[in-house]
């Protein structure tokens, strides 16, 4: 089988670090010749062996056209000359959301074209007014595809419900290295909570989607009741200096530590009790996923319990920190999680052919 994934890039992002282990998972397939386009040679991931990967030179301003226009151009078609100059068996578009992503893959010649959607539209439209101004451009072209996959229930929910097309769908959550996971997470660092107090982290891009520093406001509430709490930050974004300017104004260093972005954030992970997340919308909360491979429990609102495996929501997030207590680690029975995403993958690839790697 011979397949085409176009993506935006591999530099840092939940996507591109999925679309990784996507990778690996097909590198191990026999049968399997896939072609990766991307749109920049700027990247942090490396691939596995045994992808070929092609650059592709199309200009940004395709991306903030109608979506038509850049399907007609010639100047495009100049530009993505790599990807048309093969036939493959099937074609994803692995972004979701990125013009030329969609147009290249659209313009391909492939038997099947699948589309992949990573986020909640009906969120990020509400949201996001960039997204919602380019989505107006580009919205037609989903139903051009002929197969869509969804990353969780809810992300497809609200496909169908802002766009209603009707093409074959398939819920395949990303995949997860659960065995690496665990294996960095006992690198050595020098980090060590105090494990006397009961230690939640985040791990995330700072941005005004992540909500962080509302989840802070309600750490320090909680925290006047229960002062055996400590909230573990990592990573780094456009809301960083806020988060940090409102920990110093209110005395909250004993609360709150900010502790970057880290390469490997796992051996951070394993000595915490929970994770929590408040983020505004998800699509898959990789970050979750790979605490929930850790063992520790996970605290998020209602309205995120449809992104999560096996996780339900609270109702009252400040009450439950304020009487939190330190539990042992849980077995969320994660080569579960990873088989049934590998079966998804084959039957995407295969429709009812089973695959042996």
């Amino acid at each position: 089988m011979k397949i085409a994934i176009f993506q935006t890039d591999l530099k840092t992002g939940g996507i591109q670090k999925s679309l990784v282990h996507f990778l690996d998972h097909l590198s191990r397939m026999d049968r399997v010749d896939v072609d990766l386009f991307l749109f920049s040679r700027q990247r942090h991931f490396d691939t596995p062996e045994g992808i070929h990967v092609h650059y592709l030179s199309a200009s940004r301003l395709f991306n903030d056209i109608p979506f038509s226009w850049t399907m007609a151009s010639p100047s495009f078609r100049r530009a993505i000359r790599p990807a048309l100059d093969a036939t493959y068996d099937l074609a994803i578009d692995y972004s979701g959301f990125n013009t030329s992503a969609s147009a290249a893959c659209l313009l391909c010649r492939a038997n099947r074209k699948v589309i992949y959607i990573h986020s909640d539209i009906k969120m990020r439209l509400k949201f996001n007014k960039k997204f919602a101004f380019l989505f107006s451009m580009t919205k037609k072209k989903y139903s051009l595809f002929d197969e869509v996959v969804f990353v969780t229930e809810k992300v497809g929910e609200s496909y169908e419900e802002i766009l209603g097309t009707k093409q074959k769908s398939h819920l395949i959550g990303n995949l997860l290295p659960i065995q690496e996971i665990r294996e960095k997470a006992q690198e050595p660092t020098d980090f060590s909570p105090d494990p006397q107090r009961i230690n939640l982290i985040t791990v995330s891009r700072l941005s005004f989607e992540k909500n962080v520093l509302s989840t802070v406001k309600i750490m320090a509430e909680a925290y006047r009741e229960n002062p055996g709490l400590r909230f573990y930050i990592l990573g780094d974004g456009p809301e960083e200096e806020s988060i940090r300017a409102y920990v110093k104004e209110n005395q909250l260093e004993d609360l709150v530590s900010l502790e970057g972005r880290k390469s490997n954030p796992y051996p951070y992970m394993k000595e915490m009790d929970y994770y929590i997340s408040e983020s505004l919308y998800e699509g898959q909360g990789l970050s979750v996923l790979e605490a929930q491979t850790l063992g520790l429990d996970i605290i998020v609102p209602p309205h995120l319990s449809g992104y999560m495996y096996r996780v339900e929501g609270v109702d009252h997030i400040p009450g439950l920190l304020s009487r939190l207590k330190k539990k042992p680690k849980k077995d969320w029975q994660m080569e579960n999680y990873v088989k049934s995403c590998e079966e998804g993958i084959d039957q995407l690839l295969f429709g009812e052919e089973k695959h042996e790697d």
